[in-house]
This record gives structure tokens, C-alpha cells and sequence, in this order.
């Protein structure tokens, strides 16, 4: 889940530390992931999604993952228009995401969805 961390150093110590120790990890950005029947799907909505994700989508999307909430969910006024649409087209069964620290840990549903803020800062 593309959050505010360098994923570069991220990646790097997570390969070095296979030396050590059996680690499982998928980088997903604008891609799906089937895991144990369970279809994940992330896309790189940052501040906001800024056109359609180019990728095919899976037929079912059980969690959704982006950094920014989509408009009027968790979002202190700064979601996402196009993200909403995206979202509210995909019907996911759970949006997770970040971004917003105010609302950090804060859960709502929606449209058969639930959405949840992921953050763990709370300013």
C-alpha cells in the first residue's frame, strides 16, 4: 500500500532480510493480486486519482487500496472526486486507505462498502 514512506528503502531492507527469514510481500501499484481467494487491487490515488486507472480490473474487488480517501468519506474536505466515481463503480467490499491522519483509525460503510482509514498518526 503506496503510503508516505520510501518504499525504495522499504524494498531494499525487505530483500536483504530474506537472508534471514522467510518474507512474503507484493508491491501493488495500478494492479490486482488474488491471494487465498481474496482479490486485492491497488491504485496510486496520493492526493487525488487524477484519471482511470489503466488496468484490468478484476471482476471482484474485495479490498481496494490507495494512500488518499475518495470525496466525502473520512476526507476533512481534501477525497477525491474521481476516486468516489471509481470507487462507487467498483463496488469493493473494503476501501482501505491513509492519508488523512485527523481521522485516523475511523471506519464508516457506505454503499455496501467499508471504508477504513488506515493511518496510524493521529495529529
Amino acid at each position: 500500500l503506496p503510503l508516505q514512506i520510501n518504499w525504495r528503502n522499504i524494498t531494499t531492507i525487505l530483500i536483504k532480510s530474506t537472508n534471514y527469514f522467510s518474507v512474503h510481500y507484493h508491491f501493488l501499484e495500478n494492479r490486482s493480486i488474488c491471494l487465498a481467494g481474496i482479490n486485492f487491487l491497488s491504485v496510486p490515488a496520493r492526493m487525488a486519482l487524477h484519471y482511470y486507472p489503466k488496468i484490468k480490473l478484476p471482476e471482484k474487488t474485495d479490498f481496494l487500496l490507495t494512500h488518499a480517501p475518495p470525496k466525502d468519506i473520512l476526507d476533512n474536505g481534501f477525497g477525491c472526486t474521481i476516486l468516489k466515481k471509481f470507487v462507487n463503480k467498483l463496488k469493493p467490499s473494503y476501501h482501505l486507505f491513509g492519508h488523512i491522519h485527523e481521522t485516523a483509525g475511523q471506519t464508516i460503510s457506505e454503499s455496501k462498502t467499508i471504508f477504513m482509514n488506515t493511518s496510524f498518526i493521529n495529529n
